[in-house]
């Protein structure tokens, strides 16, 4: 199968959409075995025509990218006689067609292929590798379907920007005789990382992680940030949470599944927020009073 090598589509039309459909002209040599063509002996038995990927009924396979399934055809010879044509011709993957008399071969053929909405597409991946076949006896093929190479798919969802890259949080001042023990917390203050996306099409969506990095200390990968240099007070740390989850810290990076990054939520076009709050933190069974500063940046990384 040789589409374009990147299939661009609008993710907000209806579930049941052909988002694009191609047809495989198959290439067999001939079906005389003298010539070196393709030939089953004489017997009796079932083909059984089918996708390679799981399948979700309604004639309908997955790609392995969520929202769009696989719909396969085999529309007609393009040459030549054609085997029991009314057993398989016009006919969806799967289909099973006992076949009583094969002494010759199969001649050249087209195999229709669509994909399909199914559901919610909210990114996009690639297509590649055997995607459907006919087989005999499970295990063993007759003949296999394939991309050739690999093919992107690609529908346009939303990409953001932060609206306000630094961010200064105020912890207030703090008794030092709130902290009794370590593991004593100060009162919560809240603070927002807020985004504006846009470009998507109707109905997309993107994933958003982030990676908080102390800047004090860029190794730290615990859940509590490092005072400043400069800071007075020592015994005491400084904490992030999202809801009631305390974050960790992890290296300055954007990449997908950086250590201690997490998912901040989903968004379409528009503005998405993340709401945080921070907190003093009583890392010592001591703590010295004076100035507890630390400084973090936030990574993100959209998928």
């Amino acid at each position: 199968m040789s589409p374009p090598s990147t299939i661009a589509f609008d993710p907000g039309v209806p579930d049941g959409t052909v988002l694009w459909s191609g047809n495989l002209q198959t290439n067999y040599r001939s079906s005389n075995a003298s010539t070196g063509g393709y030939v089953c002996p004489s017997s009796a038995f079932n083909i059984h025509f089918e996708g390679t990927t799981p399948y979700l009924g309604n004639n309908l396979y997955t790609t392995g990218i969520p929202g769009i399934s696989y719909r396969f055809k085999m529309t007609g010879p393009t040459t030549g006689p054609i085997i029991y044509p009314s057993c398989f011709l016009q006919k969806y993957f799967p289909h099973i067609c006992w076949i009583n008399e094969l002494g010759a071969g199969m001649t050249n053929h087209t195999l229709s292929v669509e994909l399909i909405k199914t559901g919610s597409i909210t990114g996009g991946g690639a297509l590649s590798g055997v995607f459907a076949h006919w087989f005999v006896q499970l295990g063993r093929s007759y003949a296999t379907y394939s991309w050739g190479g690999s093919v992107v798919i690609q529908p346009t969802i939303p990409t953001c920007k932060v609206s306000m890259p630094s961010i200064a949080v105020r912890l207030r001042d703090v008794n030092v005789n709130v902290f009794t023990g370590v593991g004593k917390t100060s009162p919560s203050q809240p603070f927002d990382i807020v985004l504006q996306c846009s470009g998507g099409n109707t109905g997309t969506s993107t994933d958003v992680y982030t990676t908080l990095t102390d800047q004090t200390d860029p190794s730290n990968v615990s859940d509590t940030l490092s005072l400043t240099k400069d800071s007075t007070a020592s015994g005491v740390g400084i904490q992030v949470l999202n809801g009631t989850t305390v974050i960790k810290y992890g290296p300055d990076s954007s990449a997908a599944g950086n250590k201690n990054q997490w998912k901040a939520g989903s968004t379409g076009n528009g503005t998405f927020t993340i709401p945080l709050t921070a907190r003093y933190i009583q890392t010592t069974p001591s703590v010295k009073a004076g100035t507890a500063n630390g400084r973090a940046t936030f990574t993100m990384n959209y998928q």
